[in-house]
């Protein structure tokens, strides 16, 4: 937004101008008092701080507070959006999440002009990566992927896939108030980026480091040099390497935490995997109904990210059920699917309850790349996750692996509480887990 110069008189009764640099707050106050206009009638209107908007909610709470806020608005009203101000800057929020995944490249991205957009982030830590592009670019990024991520591979990658290098970077990372959080972020930066570039760019990286089966080395004999940067697959391996692995410990911690929590989804689980062999295969993994069940269940009760969003680069319509609401440049566009999988008529039937049989006998019915079309854990659309597959059968194999012939106990059942104040969704402490032995359930 360009510098404000007001021209105006002695401003009236809750106009108070204070200077903010060179951006007085008159001219925020203009903007978050405001009505959208007619246009936004069939939304809900959010209104915060009489000069800021949602700011200092924000502030205090962090973004999901603010989706929540703005979620509850469009239940209360009944209404499909809802819309906010941070400072100047206008925030619609959709509570299906599908009109934010059909957004076009051409009208947003995800990481903004400044990176400061939602997947920001991403952008800084990793660079360029299929998360952050949009255009040719993260055309070029998915089809080299793609290549390899197919449901008949995932379950050996997932037996292959290791963790130490990704635990021994992540502990670069800070805690508590991330006051340090641009020079980590550069520091973590090198860090990954010394370490691809040793295995993308010399010939001999895979003598050196050792199994030349595993998902990297698989995905880069797919193609030809000719066809994919060397840089850019840098930016790939990183997003293959780092940004799946907080996703799925998350959701098999949650997973875990709810077989904790209910015995009879325990019984009924490892009674059905307690008939498995050791390792099993993918089509022995894939006719475990009620192991689909508890892993759907889990991923819709609990999706790793609590919101989606893009940034307008330029004005244009959002199509929100019947309803278009025109948008201006640079307005901030969210929705949620942790929000609408969980608290939304989308799931009457107790969406917030773990219920794993709601999806029993209903895998016939996914028509849509493998997902439900109520379930947006993975999105929809052209920039669906391409992992989901090995994701779920990561999930799979882990619970297969941990399950067959072991109790499972929760230790601390307050650090198991879900932290919603991020846009991540973790537990708020880590999660300890023992597991015993026990005899076989009989079939």
């Amino acid at each position: 937004m360009p510098d404000v110069t007001i021209d105006a008189p002695t401003p009236t009764r809750g106009e108070k101008v204070i200077a903010m640099g060179r951006r007085p707050v008159q001219a925020l106050y203009q903007a978050v008092s405001g009505d959208a206009g007619d246009a936004f009638a069939p939304t809900a209107r959010v209104k915060g701080n009489v000069a800021l908007g949602l700011i200092p909610l924000v502030a205090r709470q962090g973004s999901f507070a603010m989706l929540q806020a703005l979620h509850q608005a469009t239940l209360a009203e009944k209404k499909p959006a809802a819309y906010g101000w941070l400072g100047p800057q206008m925030v619609v929020y959709v509570q299906d999440p599908k009109p934010v995944f059909s957004v076009a490249d051409s009208n947003a991205t995800r990481a903004g002009p400044d990176t400061r957009g939602p997947f920001g982030g991403l952008e800084r830590i990793f660079g360029d990566n299929i998360l952050t592009l949009t255009g040719p670019s993260w055309k070029l990024h998915r089809a080299f992927v793609k290549s390899r991520l197919t449901s008949a591979q995932a379950v050996e990658e997932a037996y292959r896939l290791q963790h130490n290098v990704i635990h021994a970077l992540r502990s670069l990372l800070p805690g508590g108030s991330m006051t340090a959080c641009d020079p980590t972020e550069k520091r973590v930066q090198e860090e990954i980026l010394h370490l691809v570039r040793e295995r993308v760019l010399k010939p001999n990286a895979w003598a050196v480091h050792g199994d030349p089966g595993c998902l990297l080395h698989k995905l880069w004999q797919a193609i030809s040099p000719d066809d994919f940067l060397s840089e850019a697959m840098v930016g790939a391996t990183t997003v293959l390497l780092f940004a799946s692995h907080e996703t799925t410990a998350t959701t098999l911690s949650s997973a875990l935490i709810e077989l904790h929590r209910q015995p009879r989804v325990y019984d009924e689980l490892t009674r059905e995997l307690d008939a498995l062999v050791v390792d099993p295969t993918w089509a022995q993994l894939n006719a475990c109904p009620y192991l689909d069940a508890v892993v759907r269940e889990t991923l819709r009760c609990f999706p790793f990210v609590a919101e989606i969003g893009r940034y307008a680069l330029r004005d244009f319509d959002l199509n929100v059920g019947e309803h278009t609401l025109p948008l201006k440049k640079g307005t901030l566009i969210l929705g949620s699917p942790f929000l609408f999988q969980t608290q939304s008529n989308a799931w009457p039937e107790e969406g917030a309850s773990f219920k794993p049989e709601r999806f029993l006998g209903v895998a016939p019915q996914l028509t849509v790349n493998g997902v439900s079309g109520r379930e947006k854990t993975f999105g929809q659309g052209p920039h669906m996750c391409l992992g989901f597959r090995l994701g779920v059968m990561e999930i799979k194999v882990f619970l297969a692996t941990l399950l067959i012939g072991r109790g499972v106990h929760v230790l601390n059942e307050a650090a198991a509480e879900l932290d919603t104040t991020r846009s991540m969704l973790k537990r708020a402490g880590s999660v300890q887990v023992i597991f015993t032995p026990r005899p076989p359930r009989s079939t």
